[in-house]
């Protein structure tokens, strides 16, 4: 009767005293029985060798410990079992060297087993293991939550040499991990999660990482939600989502709400290992929103062969490079972020990007501690069809040089508008060539800058005729030569407003498409106000000057 019910280790000759080796007696009780318990914090159970659990097994404790004393083994195997919970043990790893290898199995517990399901542990604490505290691969259905993981540390652990130490591991193929409520801290990295199906990372708190990043997800995830977390004190990057070469496309990528507070590189990044080039693996349906990023020694956030991915509402104070940098995206909008003494641009790409949206940024003191070079509050390369819509950038340091810089792309699909830029100390828009093509350049502040107008779009001149082109993207033209004028082109006009400034003697007639209140005889300096709806012109107001 008592083996159907839950047993002690103790029934079967634990000692629990620290010093003697419990690892027999506590195979025995697991094998006898699927409910064992180890008791409270009162016992030490030493064990030197991997022990054997089986499915529908149910371990518990009040803080009881269980220490390792052999290397590069686990505490518990489950291969090929299911259906296993593990509460309330406190687990204590050997770490006293540092084996930079998937094969060090320093762990608690280890799982591999292809369609195996259910493994719980909530409430645990694992410390100094060298490897992780829980290697899951193959598995379905894992919940790590509430535990404690305190990783071996310096000078155990170093940038160099602690490439393979977790706080949890995830491997290929899980499918359902729910990661939440843990605190993480001095391991190589908080969590490492693989290849995986459905995973959850929320509300966890990550600090004082030791190596490398605070969450490392990749390669071919599908359906990753990043949420919540508070990530302080990290050698490298916070968050790490890194897509690989010959693996099937990431997709649905979700960082939000996240605090991530002094890192040693990014704060967010989303990237592929082989760098910032064109690659055939790409990281698709990303959302990037209400993180507050700050501290960082490289960027705030990077995106990098991602496709239909919005960053926005972000916060990023202090960086050590750009606030956004991205490269060969497609479909990507930033948006609606705060931007914040960064030492280089404030969002720049690095190669040419295509279908993007930048709109509504607040960039402030971008270029705050760079002499040449990438001293802009937005930068791009180019690319085709982007809008850099209603940002305001200021600079009060007289760091940044330009506004907004275009470089070059097909310009004939690039719109700029609604923009204010305050204090640069060159230009406010810069662009590759003074007689590039925009198809939309209208609405624009450009309130007290300095320096010389280099390249900065001017007034079109446009000869006077029967009928008279106008470009879509500007909306003031200067208007040259006597020939008078009888209709102008609509195309692509629909609901734009425009003012004609007149350089000399014609008259510009009511009729046709120009539905103006009678003739107007023009002479140098007087203007029309026009609105178009598509097919006609609708005089607003003239001035004779």
């Amino acid at each position: 009767t008592k083996l159907r019910e839950s047993v002690s280790v103790k029934d079967f000759g634990a000692v629990g005293d620290g010093t003697t080796d419990d690892t027999a007696a506590i195979q025995a009780a697991l094998t006898a029985s699927n409910g064992v318990s180890f008791g409270d914090s009162s016992n030490n159970y030493l064990v030197n060798g991997a022990i054997n659990l089986s499915s529908n097994q149910f371990i518990s404790g009040e803080n009881a410990k269980i220490t390792q004393s052999a290397s590069d083994t686990e505490i518990f195997n489950s291969n090929n079992k299911s259906n296993i919970s593990i509460h309330g043990i406190n687990f204590v790893g050997a770490s006293d060297t540092f084996l930079d290898s998937d094969s060090a199995r320093s762990v608690a517990l280890y799982i591999e087993n292809t369609g195996g399901s259910q493994f719980n542990f909530y409430n645990n604490k694992f410390e100094n293991f060298r490897y992780t505290s829980i290697r899951a691969k193959n598995v379905t259905d894992v919940n790590f939550v509430n535990n404690i993981v305190i990783g071996p540390g310096t000078p155990t652990l170093t940038a160099v040499t602690s490439g393979s130490n977790y706080g949890f591991l995830a491997d290929a193929g899980c499918v359902r991990v729910f990661v939440s409520g843990n605190t993480i801290s001095k391991t190589a990295q908080g969590f490492r999660i693989n290849s995986c199906t459905d995973v959850r990372i929320t509300n966890n708190e990550i600090f004082d990482i030791d190596g490398q990043h605070g969450v490392y997800a990749g390669p071919g995830l599908i359906g990753v939600l990043i949420a919540n977390n508070s990530i302080r004190n990290v050698d490298l990057i916070g968050i790490k989502v890194q897509q690989e070469a010959s693996y099937v496309d990431m997709v649905n990528v979700i960082v939000s709400n996240n605090m991530i507070d002094t890192a040693g590189g990014d704060g967010i990044a989303l990237l592929h290992a082989s760098g910032s080039t064109a690659q055939t693996e790409k990281i698709k349906d990303i959302v990037v929103s209400g993180n507050v990023i700050r501290n960082t020694v490289a960027y705030g956030i990077v995106a990098q062969n991602c496709n239909n991915a919005n960053v926005n509402n972000n916060s990023v104070h202090v960086a050590g490079g750009s606030g956004v940098i991205f490269s060969v995206c497609n479909q990507l909008t930033i948006s609606d972020n705060h931007i914040m003494d960064v030492d280089l641009s404030g969002i720049r790409d690095q190669t040419a990007s295509t279908n993007f949206n930048i709109k509504g940024n607040r960039i402030h003191n971008a270029a705050i501690d760079v002499t040449a070079s990438d001293k802009y509050g937005i930068f791009l390369q180019g690319g085709s069809n982007l809008q850099v819509a209603h940002n305001i950038i200021s600079d009060d340091d007289s760091k940044m040089e330009h506004g907004i810089y275009i470089s070059g792309g097909t310009q004939t699909s690039q719109s700029v508008y609604g923009n204010i830029i305050l204090n640069a100390t060159g230009t406010a828009f810069r662009v590759g060539s003074s007689t590039d093509d925009f198809f939309i350049l209208r609405n624009n502040a450009f309130i007290g800058t300095g320096g010389a107008a280099t390249n900065n779009p001017d007034i079109d001149d446009v000869a006077s005729a029967t009928a008279v082109t106008i470009r879509t993207y500007q909306d003031t033209f200067r208007i040259t030569g006597t020939t008078n004028i009888t209709s102008v082109l609509t195309a692509g006009h629909a609901g734009h407003k425009v003012t004609l400034i007149f350089s000399g003697i014609l008259t510009f007639t009511d009729g046709s498409n120009l539905k103006l209140a009678g003739n107007f005889t023009t002479s140098a300096d007087d203007t029309i106000t026009l609105i178009c709806d598509g097919s006609n012109w609708y005089e607003i107001s003239r001035s004779a000057n």
